[in-house]
């Protein structure tokens, strides 16, 4: 029983953000403004993941990978935890 707890709340924590990175990636990709609020609350969100990560990648115009990476390995963590 408390494992299932546990299981629910790790499987809706992780698929948010795991959303959320994928979402930020796709705001840069459409190349909304950095200041519009809509980014600011998914970049306050996200940095603790993605930026640590953007320095592992050459820096693109276009796409985030450190947010790309981001959100694969949350749901990584995820599956792995769910076995």
């Amino acid at each position: 029983m408390v494992f299932d707890i546990l299981w629910i709340v790790v499987k809706i924590v992780g698929s948010l953000l795991a959303t959320i990175c994928a979402f930020r990636a796709y705001l840069k990709f459409i190349c909304l403004h950095p200041y519009s609020p809509l980014f600011q609350v998914v970049r306050s969100c996200t940095d603790w993941i993605s930026d640590p990560l953007a320095r592992m990648f050459p820096d693109s115009k276009k796409y985030d990978w450190g947010s790309i990476t981001g959100a694969i390995l949350i749901s990584f963590f995820v599956a792995i935890f769910f076995y």
